[in-house]
């Protein structure tokens, strides 16, 4: 299976010296089109000089609006398919997925402290037994930009092992283009596997040059799917209901400064819902209610003449709360006949950057930032009328403060050097009185240098060290003595003498950009190794006298590849990820690495009539490097057909098609980190209209 990916792998890239382009169009036209297939020439959000993402000393990857939408997701999950490195672990029920980055990642409780994942700047964070991590319904983002490594840490706060996943929300200024007031998107999208059904909507107005505002809504419901060989993945059915509201003030000289307000709630009911979300061994069912409120307030004032100051200050709140009652479970005393777990995130945040630069060679941006954040982490548990506190959901708070420094020195726009530091101090205070505060700090410095040694070549490379404290859940959690099936299972005390975790990141690659191959097309790679030494990597330990316990020494690396070529009439583009874990204590593998995978698009377009149509392909090799803790999984190819018509022009603009069929060959399999098999063969349509003036 290997050699076939690898030669898949050549397929890709050799793809682009055998075909041709045949039509022409306008050349800014064409300038739009090789630049959106690419993921590699996105804008990159970050602080300093604006880049694109092959030209940043680290592996980054951008989704566009337009990749969300051909994508027509049920989940945030379903977008990573051509984000290498990246997996969606868990299952394929929106209530049951978390991630993994680089071999950062577990779900049977998700390891969401070693991923950032924020909205519009805030951070989410959801950690309870047998449930997934991020509760956003994908219709109401508009970019999703994900750092894959620890680098990421000096920005987006410290113990980033695996990296950031960095979402936007949409803005009514992405709907109202050439001088519109205001514009409405009808949006409907069906899917037969399950017989799903998402409806949605948008209103957008801009009531003067200073106000604009956006409102949106969604609703999903499926019937439970069918995995390749036609079995029903059991209370797999799901229904959600979200809504958001955006809004943005500008005002001071010129409306240089402004103000940013989101407001979005994600809403789940269901009742006879397995209890366990993430898939695999059967823990029975329960009614639950699930409520994500995401609150963001941003002010930007770059101060007009002044290069030393361009500030930016946030203030976010989330609040993810789960209620589950009537449970009906063998595990009954663990999990309580009715149960609430929530976390609620306060977070306040002053970054500045200057520019220092001097001369017309030498370019220097000095951003500095510090931060606040404060955790309330909940848990009430009924069992037989009494109510206790969850012993695998610890009651607590969690307080952070933060300051960072990032410089970013350009010479002569061909060697870009960018070193950084971070300090965070976390003070964990547990609700349960028997047990101890915890006060701890973490540094994160970091040094990246990107060379453009040509035109076409550019090398970089990265060191970046961080340490990750235990969260409460690390600390505080216990549990009874039980069974799993017929075997008994010891009682686990809480874990209050846990190190934190320590990475040391070496990063290095090269980066490749063509154009004019063949005249009027674009070539772009960018292939990035990396080897990330962790010192006491937490884990938990189902049978051990503590909850969670050290590793004392793993390394994980590997290797990442990002090409794409785009001409007029078509596009070929690859994404390619080979991960090794391995506990250096004990020389047996880590159960968190995801099988080698390659994905490939190649696709055809029609500029001149606003038509795509593309074949998709996931090739995945067999995992079997495991240490017994998971089954191992066979390899497998997938393959997909999706085709859009969006015309801008004439009676029909506005009009956005898309039909696609997943799986098309209904194949049956299961992604290695994932605990139930995959959606069999499925067609989706999607049909929106906006109108506006």
């Amino acid at each position: 299976m290997r050699r076939t990916m690898y030669k898949m792998l050549l397929v890709a890239l050799a793809a682009s010296t055998f075909l041709q382009p045949v039509t022409l169009v306008g050349a800014q036209e064409m300038e739009e089109e090789l630049t959106s297939d690419n993921f590699l020439d996105r804008i990159v959000v970050s602080a300093g000089e604006e880049k694109v993402a092959i030209d940043t000393p680290q592996a980054v990857t951008v989704l566009s609006q337009e990749d969300i939408d051909e994508a027509q997701p049920d989940t945030v999950g379903d977008l990573f398919q051509f984000v290498p490195g990246v997996s969606t672990i868990g299952s394929d029920r929106p209530m049951g997925q978390s991630f993994n980055i680089r071999g950062i990642g577990s779900a049977a409780a998700a390891d969401e402290s070693k991923i950032i994942m924020q909205v519009d700047g805030v951070n989410k964070f959801f950690e309870q037994y047998r449930m997934g991590s991020l509760f956003v319904d994908p219709e109401l983002l508009k970019r999703v930009e994900v750092l894959r490594g620890p680098a990421s840490s000096t920005l987006y706060g410290s113990g980033a092992l695996g990296g950031v996943i960095s979402m936007t929300t949409k803005d009514a200024s992405d709907f109202l283009g050439d001088g519109k007031t205001w514009a409405f998107k009808p949006k409907v999208t069906a899917s037969t596997n399950g017989a799903g059904a998402t409806t949605s909507g948008i209103l957008a107005t801009r009531v003067n040059e200073a106000f604009e505002l956006l409102a949106a809504g969604s609703f999903r419901k499926a019937d439970s799917y069918k995995d390749g060989n036609g079995d029903t993945v059991a209370n797999s059915d799901f229904q959600s209901l979200s809504g958001m509201v955006n809004a943005k003030f500008y005002f001071g000289e010129d409306m240089q400064q402004y103000l940013r307000l989101s407001a979005m709630q994600f809403y789940s009911d269901l009742d006879d819902t397995a209890y366990n979300q993430t898939g695999g061994m059967d823990f029975g069912i329960t009614d639950r209610k699930v409520t994500d409120r995401n609150i963001a307030l941003e002010y930007a004032n770059p101060v007009l003449g002044n290069k030393y100051l361009d500030i930016k200050v946030n203030l976010g709140f989330s609040d993810t709360q789960n209620e589950q009652t009537n449970t009906r479970s063998r595990y009954i005393s663990t999990f309580g006949d009715e149960a609430e777990y929530g976390y609620r995130t306060y977070v306040a945040k002053v970054e500045n950057t200057s520019d220092l630069s001097f001369g017309d060679r030498i370019q220097h941006y000095l951003t500095l930032g510090t931060e606040y954040s404060f955790q309330e982490r909940t848990s009430t548990m009924t069992t037989s009328g009494v109510t206790s506190t969850a012993l695998s959901h610890p009651e607590g708070t969690q307080t952070k403060l933060s300051g960072y420094a990032q410089s970013e020195l350009i010479i002569n726009d061909r060697f870009t050097l960018i070193p950084g530091v971070r300090y965070d101090h976390y003070m964990n205070d547990p609700e349960d009185p028997s047990f101890k505060d915890n006060d701890i700090g973490a540094f994160s410095p970091k040094l990246a240098a990107l060379v453009e040694v040509t035109d076409f070549l550019s090398l970089f490379g990265s060191v970046a060290y961080t340490e990750r404290a235990p969260t409460l859940d690390e600390y505080y959690s216990s549990s009874a003595a039980g069974f799993r099936g017929p075997m008994p299972i010891p009682a686990r005390s809480s874990s209050p003498d846990l190190d934190p975790e320590r990475s040391t990141n070496f990063e290095g690659g090269m980066a490749l950009k063509f154009d004019d191959v063949f005249g009027n097309d674009r070539f772009t790679a960018k292939v990035t190794a990396f080897q990330n030494n962790v010192r006491d990597l937490i884990e938990s330990d189902s049978d051990g006298p503590t909850y969670y316990h050290n590793i004392a020494k793993a390394r994980i690396h590997g290797i990442e590849l990002e090409a794409s070529y785009v001409a007029e009439n078509y596009f070929v583009r690859a994404a390619y990820a080979a991960t090794r874990g391995e506990n250096k204590t004990d020389g047996s593998d880590l159960d968190s690495i995801a099988a080698d995978t390659l994905a490939t698009s190649f696709g055809v377009l029609l500029p001149n009539h606003d038509i795509k149509v593309a074949w998709d392909s996931v090739f995945a090799a067999d995992q079997e490097k495991v240490s017994g803790a998971i089954s191992r999984t066979g390899g497998y190819g997938v393959h997909g057909l999706s085709a859009s018509w969006t015309p801008d022009e004439g009676k029909f603009a506005g009009l956005e098609t898309r039909v696609s069929v997943e799986n098309i060959f209904d194949r049956d399999y299961r992604e290695h980190l994932a605990n139930d098999p995959a959606h069999g063969r499925t067609f989706k349509f999607t049909l929106s209209k906006t109108f506006g003036g």
